[in-house]
């Protein structure tokens, strides 16, 4: 059973590439969300969260069956799954999250929900309406919660809407011969890695992907969004596009990027720091045969600066 939901997971145009032997996954950037960054105590790492001992087995098949052992299900905090009991500080269920949250209650709302560790009372809540693959994805509503409990109480503190300009996913569905895949429809997760912006500032992360389908090339995205707590507000502070996945099947050729979202240390100035973006860029020629020329895999880096401009994170000219 877990074998066969691993299979489902595959992208299309991964199981096109099988078709000509070539493999385009590899543990260092198989998932989009990149891995673990050097951190200093204002580093800044897109991972969604420390590794633990469980996880010690490496390779895309390991870690996902380790995602299905802990959740058979499907993902803990969504859609009100019965069979994946949660509490939160001991005694919350994830009933409790969504009341204190306050949307109209819908068979499509979807949430996911964690403690956040810096503050040991607050938790977070993101909550979206489930879009199929190939439809359109305004309706998804995402909203960003920031909950805390107080006298054996949940309150909301904050909440705001999550503003996807840069991204560009339209969600189509137009493939030549092959069914929607429902592992492609448009979704949203948390991303609890440690986002330090300042001395005395902290970000949350959420992780936005999207996919597009077309006769001559599927594509996947993901994003990065980071809220600022600032009193009772939330802030979106950043929007970046962390990871990207292209196939182009008349050329045979699949390209694929994964980033870093890193605060460089000691950077000599007061407030708020600068931050990096890394993004590892790999490109595989599945079919040397019709390009003789081409390597079979190339590499190259891309980096992005951010900097602060009083109330958000804007990109600086890109460098290589």
């Amino acid at each position: 059973m877990l074998l066969d939901a691993i299979r489902s997971r595959c992208w299309l145009w991964l199981t096109l590439l099988a078709a000509f032997g070539i493999s385009c996954r590899n543990p260092e950037r198989d998932r989009l969300d990149g891995g673990a960054a050097p951190s200093s105590s204002l580093g800044v790492v897109s991972a969604a969260a420390p590794p633990t001992p469980s996880a010690a087995g490496s390779g895309w098949a390991a870690e996902q069956l380790r995602e299905l052992s802990a959740h058979p299900n499907g993902d803990a905090g969504d859609g009100g799954n019965a069979a994946v009991p949660l509490r939160f500080f001991g005694s919350f269920s994830e009933a409790d999250v969504r009341t204190a949250v306050g949307r109209p209650a819908s068979p499509t709302l979807r949430f996911r929900i964690a403690e956040w560790p810096p503050q040991p009372n607050q938790l977070v809540a993101l909550s979206f309406q489930s879009v199929a693959f190939g439809a359109g994805d305004k309706s998804l509503e995402p909203r960003f919660t920031l909950l805390e409990r107080q006298n054996g109480v949940l309150i909301r503190l904050a909440e705001v809407g999550i503003d996807r300009k840069k991204a560009r996913c339209s969600n189509h569905f137009d493939p030549p011969d092959a069914p929607a895949d429902d592992e492609r429809a448009p979704s949203f997760k948390l991303d609890l890695g440690a986002y330090a912006l300042s001395q005395n500032s902290r970000a949350i992360g959420v992780r936005y992907s999207c996919s597009a389908s077309w006769p001559a090339e599927d594509d996947d995205d993901e994003f990065l969004y980071l809220f600022e707590p600032v009193g009772k507000q939330l802030r979106q502070v950043l929007e970046a596009r962390i990871g990207f996945r292209s196939y182009e099947r008349q050329k045979f050729i699949a390209t694929s990027g994964v980033g870093t979202v890193t605060a460089p240390p000691a950077q000599g100035k007061p407030g708020y720091l600068d931050l990096l973006l890394r993004m590892k860029i790999t490109v595989e020629n599945s079919d040397p045969r019709l390009y003789p020329d081409t390597p079979r895999t190339s590499t190259s880096e891309k980096t992005q600066r951010f900097t602060w401009d009083g109330t958000r994170y804007r990109e600086l000219a890109p460098s290589h």
